[in-house]
């Protein structure tokens, strides 16, 4: 997945919270001491968001960070299992 896929739907997640919550961009903005603008980008998937500013918008949406990052509907897909280690084609 490209990063500006990731950051669409990550916004799209956030957008979708917010909502859900009754909140407008500037409800959320004053709790979390981010600009309007800087929210609606975030939401757009047009910036590129800090941890930092994940935590903050998680505690005012009330959802754990992880929430912007997997869809509630989905399921978990399998995890393979290892293979030994990773090949960094490093020569010793």
């Amino acid at each position: 997945m490209a990063i500006e896929d990731l950051q669409a739907e990550v916004g799209r997640r956030i957008r979708a919270l917010r909502k859900a919550r009754d909140l407008s961009q500037r409800d959320l903005a004053t709790l979390t001491g981010l600009a309007v603008p800087a929210l609606s980008l975030i939401e757009n998937g047009r910036r590129d968001v800090k941890l930092s500013t994940f935590l903050r918008l998680s505690e005012a949406l009330r959802v754990e960070v992880s929430a912007f990052f997997v869809d509630p509907a989905a399921p978990m897909p399998p995890r393979p299992a290892p293979m030994g280690g990773y090949d960094l084609d490093e020569e010793e």
